[in-house]
């Protein structure tokens, strides 16, 4: 089966076979265009697509394609208890679908991406909601946008949490104070939820440090293992 991610900033491909990628591809948003061409060296006979882009760039991805399901008009594996669940992103579903596949208790998903998704899914497999604030570019972004004087970065680098000059001051407080933020939210979930696993996933995670616990596994393409359990559960 072939499962595709259109997020926010890339464009995931990937071709599963027994429950594992066996091909990958990736695009930037500038490169939706050659979709097209990508698609030529995939052979498959359905696919599933979760896309947070705009309807028109998710039409054409789908015009591209053969046998495809959108993940939103499926039936999930875990019960979903999220109060506006209109407004529940694919790509949150499929995170927590595959964390929950790969957890016995409960499981916490963080993304650290354009944006930075807590997302919880507890022991009975029921999503119940989480988080979600800028991720490093949103907030360089919104520094610059709304002051008169203060320069866009996009440094990704961690520094001292003391800067010493206009530079340091928004490097430390855009990427220390993410990290104080996953610090803070891991505790608390961790101390709210017994028997918790923990998932790291996003093109971001790993400029950031997240603890030396035993329980907590980095898992770059965590949102497609979700899509292809999704896809595999409908039996299509």
């Amino acid at each position: 089966m072939l499962v595709i991610d259109a997020g926010n900033t890339r464009i995931k491909l990937a071709l599963f076979e027994n429950d594992e990628i066996v091909k990958f591809a990736t695009l930037s948003s500038e490169e939706i265009s050659s979709i097209e061409a990508v698609l030529k060296d995939f052979s498959y006979s359905k696919a599933i697509i979760s896309s947070v882009r705009s309807e028109e760039d998710t039409n054409f991805i789908l015009s591209n394609l053969k046998n495809c399901f959108h993940v939103k008009d499926l039936i999930y594996p875990i019960e979903i208890s999220y109060l506006s669940k209109d407004t529940l992103g694919t790509d949150r579903i499929a995170n927590a679908v595959a964390a929950k596949m790969k957890s016995k208790g409960n499981a916490l998903v963080i993304d650290v991406g354009t944006c930075i998704k807590f997302d919880f899914v507890n022991e009975n497999g029921v999503y119940e909601g989480g988080s979600i604030s800028p991720g490093i570019n949103l907030r360089y972004k919104s520094l610059n946008d709304y002051t008169a004087k203060l320069p866009l970065l996009n440094e990704t680098s961690r520094i001292d949490f003391l800067g010493k000059t206009t530079h340091e001051c928004i490097q430390s407080g855009v990427l220390n104070g993410i990290q104080g933020e996953i610090n803070y939210l891991i505790s608390s979930y961790s101390q709210k939820y017994k028997d918790l696993t923990i998932f790291v996933t996003g093109g971001d995670a790993s400029h950031f440090d997240y603890s030396d616990k035993n329980n907590i596994f980095v898992l770059e393409n965590l949102s497609l293992f979700g899509l292809a359990s999704i896809l595999k559960a409908n039996e299509l």
